[in-house]
């Protein structure tokens, strides 16, 4: 009988060695026509620092561009200790070129995804990639009057104008043990400089009308991780799954597991904002500044297995979502693959979807 291990060994195999084929018949992109997939996707270079490996995880010099798109969303909270509310981060989709490595010793194993996450944005924005969904934050000012800010984040932009991709790495560890196994997921950290933007402010339900120029520049910091994951998996171990203990017993509110995402958790320090006039002129700037900006604003993302995918007509190469695609039946999301209850994959808490998160009773505090 074959191992999880030896499966999961076999299925990365036969996988790379499809994609080796197919690169090798499709051919190499030529000078002129290394251009992103979609308008405001810049071309997926081989990055510099490849994933470890016993195979090149980036064969061909367009690989990452036309092989490496497995899609995704994810939502989240976030709170501002200054207004003392939490607002939720709404779904998100997501196009996250993701390159592979696997290191096999034995019966130890190394296994190393890299995650490159371009935020689809919102239908009907000025940039088709780089902004997240709107988020109101609703407060109160001088103790009664109604007030709410609706902020968006936009990604770093480089040189040419496209947004900087997210960078997530995950390296799972798997090693024997006293018969049996131990796997152990390394925490995974994502820290990005990115525009704190504000869209609009509503006064006692009145919209003041701020310019689209209001915003922080890409002075604000987001970081966030996950905590490590540490399974040991007896002798004999028999579970629900063929994928082993540590993806039977996988909560993903509590870790970050790969392909199988989970939570990440950890603050935005909020810059100073500025050009933030109405219409009618007056600056507003330091009131939001003063209302908003500051260090350690909680943040908790919480990111959906990465099981959405699309292909062109051939099958000839992978897709990012299309601009303004939204939801995840847009990116081509299988939303219960894992929550199936089959003989070989079943794990309920693993969702391609995740569930809204709660507020906290307690109001927020400042993240050191």
């Amino acid at each position: 009988m074959k191992t999880p291990l030896r499966r999961r060994r076999e299925l990365t195999a036969l996988l790379t060695v499809a994609l080796a084929l197919v690169a090798s018949i499709v051919g190499v992109a030529s000078a002129d026509e290394r251009t992103g997939i979609y308008p405001g996707l810049p071309f997926i270079e081989c990055p510099d620092e490849l994933p470890p490996s016993d195979y090149d995880p980036c064969s061909t010099p367009d690989f990452a561009n036309r092989y490496g798109w497995i899609n995704g969303v994810s939502l989240g909270r976030t709170g501002s200790p200054k207004a003392k509310q939490w607002a939720r981060i709404p779904l998100m989709t997501m196009g996250n070129n993701i390159l592979i490595g696997n290191r096999v010793d034995g019966e130890d194993r190394e296994y190393t995804i890299d995650i490159r996450t371009f935020l689809v944005s919102p239908k009907g924005s000025d940039r088709n990639y780089g902004r997240s969904p709107l988020i109101p934050v609703r407060t109160v000012a001088f103790g009664s009057i109604p007030v709410e800010v609706t902020l968006q984040l936009q990604q770093r932009l480089d040189a040419d104008g496209y947004p900087v991709p997210f960078y997530l790495r995950s390296v799972e560890n798997v090693t024997a043990e006293d018969g049996g196994r131990r796997t152990k997921v390394e925490p995974a950290a994502l820290a990005a400089d990115v525009d704190v933007q504000i869209r609009s402010l509503k006064v006692d339900g009145n919209d003041v009308g701020l310019d689209d120029s209001c915003g922080t520049g890409t002075r604000s910091r987001l970081s966030v991780t996950s905590k490590p994951l540490d399974v040991l998996e007896e002798p004999g171990y028999v579970g629900p799954s063929f994928y082993g203990k540590s993806f039977d017993t996988f909560d993903p509110a509590e870790a970050f597991y790969g392909l199988y995402g989970g939570t990440l958790e950890g603050s935005i320090d909020i810059a100073s904002l500025e050009g933030c006039s109405t219409h009618s002129g007056d600056d507003v700037s330091p009131v939001l500044t003063a209302a908003l900006s500051g260090p350690g604003n909680p943040v908790t993302l919480q990111v959906g297995s990465f099981n959405c995918v699309k292909y062109t007509d051939d099958f000839s190469m992978a897709l990012p979502p299309q601009p303004g695609a939204t939801t995840p039946e847009e990116i081509g999301c299988a939303q219960n693959y894992y929550e199936t209850p089959d003989e070989s994959v079943t794990n309920p808490r693993v969702r391609t979807v995740p569930r809204p998160l709660d507020f906290p009773d307690e109001a927020p505090r400042q993240v050191e």
